[in-house]
């Protein structure tokens, strides 16, 4: 943390706001990273499509569908092969 010396009391007033939207605008972006890392298991991907697990699962090594090493599909990739159909 930065040392810093008030000598006026707008000046105090005028950083304690620049701090508070910085945090702010921090936990914003935490939020929206945090919505967007939302994953979904191959069996809610299938449920959600009408497609069977095992359809899911080529689709996933034949790249159409990107997923974590643990084979979790983020709603975010979901969204876009739905769009790009």
């Amino acid at each position: 943390m930065e040392s810093l010396i008030i000598t006026e009391p707008d000046h105090l007033v005028e950083v304690i706001k620049k701090s508070l939207k910085a945090a702010l605008e921090e936990h914003e972006t935490e939020k929206k990273t945090k919505e967007n890392r939302k994953l979904l298991t191959i069996n809610q991907v299938a449920k959600l499509t009408g497609k069977a697990h095992a359809t899911i699962s080529r689709m996933i090594r034949s790249g159409l569908l990107k997923a974590t090493k643990d084979n979790r599909i983020p709603e975010v990739e979901l969204q876009k092969y739905l769009a790009g159909k």
